[in-house]
């Protein structure tokens, strides 16, 4: 794979670009290590992933300093992208939606429905099984619903579950909370808050809301029941 990693990087790039509505460009790629056959890690670095209109908007989805991706090698030869673990690093994500609904999150293309959508998936972005995310700026800013959210994540780990409507994920999370404002008019909830906890989220891609269940948090040394539902793409409208 070191001898062809230039058609490697092009083949994973595209393979990756045509689950999206956008565009992923990676810098550079480097294998890591094997975890046993047929399983490779690479490490991807500089990667931006930007939503069609981009350049109407100018915010960015993604841009990670590194991404370690876990896959099937057999599957890639194959032509398909079976990814079993991602660790993104040095990372920011900006999840925005503007005055009219319009979101940044659209950069993902829904999955076809399918008789057996539950037990393959089907999506056309590769399922992530699990998700880890390391010293990350995270940002959901709703202009529509004059939301916003702005995390630092030092540490989080999700493992999914694919369901026929979207996913379930548990999550430890650890991370500092630099804003959490309900209403941007009255100012923000809480404010340099470090943030500490376990909860659940759902996914249901038919009305396009992620649903953190009602868990409890740490939340500056106190503890809080938090839930929440964030719109991605059309359901911001």
């Amino acid at each position: 794979m070191h001898t062809h990693k230039k058609e490697v990087l092009a083949s994973v790039t595209a393979q990756l670009n045509e689950g999206l509505t956008g565009e992923l460009t990676i810098g550079n790629m480097e294998t890591t290590f094997l975890q046993g056959f047929p399983r490779v890690s690479l490490r991807l670095e500089n990667v931006v992933l930007r939503d069609s209109l981009f350049k109407k908007h100018n915010r960015t989805f993604l841009k990670a300093g590194r991404a370690e991706v876990a896959l099937n090698s057999l599957a890639l030869i194959r032509g398909a992208i079976e990814i079993k673990k991602i660790t993104i690093s040095n990372a920011a994500i900006d999840m925005y939606v503007d005055s009219l609904g319009y979101s940044n999150a659209n950069v993902f293309k829904k999955k076809a429905k399918t008789a057996d959508a539950k037990s393959s998936g089907g999506g056309s972005f590769p399922e992530l099984r699990k998700v880890q995310l390391e010293n990350v700026s995270f940002t959901a800013d709703n202009r529509k619903n004059n939301k916003l959210y702005h995390f630092k994540v030092y540490e989080l780990t999700a493992g999914i579950n694919y369901t026929s409507t979207g996913f379930e994920a548990d999550v430890d999370l650890e991370a500092m909370a630099e804003s959490m404002a309900f209403n941007t008019k009255r100012g923000s909830f809480i404010k340099d808050k470090t943030l500490d906890g376990s909860f659940s989220v759902t996914y249901n891609e038919d009305d396009g809301f992620l649903d953190f269940a009602p868990e409890r948090l740490d939340i500056g040394g106190e503890r809080f029941i938090i839930s929440a539902r964030l719109g991605m793409g059309d359901s911001s409208k």
